[in-house]
C-alpha cells in the first residue's frame, strides 16, 4: 500500500527501479500502479525464482518508503 501515487518516471523512484532492473538482466520487472486502489504493483519474473522473489521483497520495501 502507498500513501500517494506519485509519478514513478521521477527521481529517486526510476532510479530504485532501473537499479532493480539491473538485478534481472534476463528477467523481466513491471511496476504500476493498481487502477482501484492505492497500491502499487510489482511483477518479477527471473529464470530463479528465489531471485525474483529476493529482487520484488527488496523493491516493495524501497518504494514503500518512497511513497507514505
Amino acid at each position: 500500500h502507498v500513501g500517494a501515487k506519485k509519478d514513478l518516471s521521477s527521481e529517486p523512484i526510476s532510479s530504485l527501479i532501473a537499479a532493480t532492473q539491473a538485478k534481472v538482466p534476463h528477467g523481466r520487472l513491471i511496476v504500476r500502479y493498481s487502477g482501484t486502489e492505492n497500491v502499487v504493483r510489482i511483477f518479477v519474473e527471473d529464470q530463479d525464482d528465489t531471485v525474483a522473489q529476493q529482487v520484488g521483497s527488496s523493491l516493495a520495501q524501497a518504494l514503500q518508503k518512497e511513497l507514505r
